[in-house]
């Protein structure tokens, strides 16, 4: 009779243990959810408050993880996404799409090279691009046309 109810009580501990553990996974796809809603709608602030609440979860996939660093593209903070993007490329190559991202960050931050690289894998894959052509061009001969923009320069008129 003892090892009846023991078992029983055994039964209902360890049902209550799982439906517990189903709750915490539950959250986890909820916030998932919520923040892919968040980030369709272009509410890049809340998604990544709700993706870095998932962030390092067993749940978290490299969707999540590429989808931090865009956050933080489109909210302007390049530096955060930088450091989020190189992370993302030590496991995973970058999707497409973000490739062209990185290089933009590298761009705006200065890493010329970075950027030039990344442009022209792009390339690989659309050779008649054109913008991406421009971009390369731009980047490769930024000194020439720092050089070429020095020549005007801005000079106080004086007014009478």
């Amino acid at each position: 009779m003892r090892a009846l109810l023991l078992l029983i009580c055994i039964v209902q501990l360890s049902s209550h243990l799982s439906y517990g553990q189903e709750s915490v996974f539950g959250l986890l796809k909820d916030s998932k959810n919520t923040a892919n809603e968040l980030y369709e709608q272009g509410d890049y602030e809340n998604a990544l408050r709700y993706y870095n609440l998932i962030k390092g979860k067993k749940a978290e996939d490299k969707t999540v993880r590429y989808r931090i660093s865009r956050c933080y593209y489109f909210l302007k903070d390049y530096r955060s996404a930088l450091l989020h993007y190189n992370s993302f490329k030590k496991e995973f190559p970058l999707p497409t799409e973000d490739i062209f991202y990185y290089s933009e960050i590298n761009a705006f931050l200065g890493n010329y090279t970075e950027a030039v690289e990344g442009y022209e894998h792009l390339l690989q894959n659309k050779p008649d691009d054109e913008l991406i052509q421009k971009k390369i061009w731009r980047l490769k001969n930024i000194n020439f046309l720092y050089e070429d923009s020095l020549l005007y320069s801005i000079r106080p008129l004086a007014i009478n």
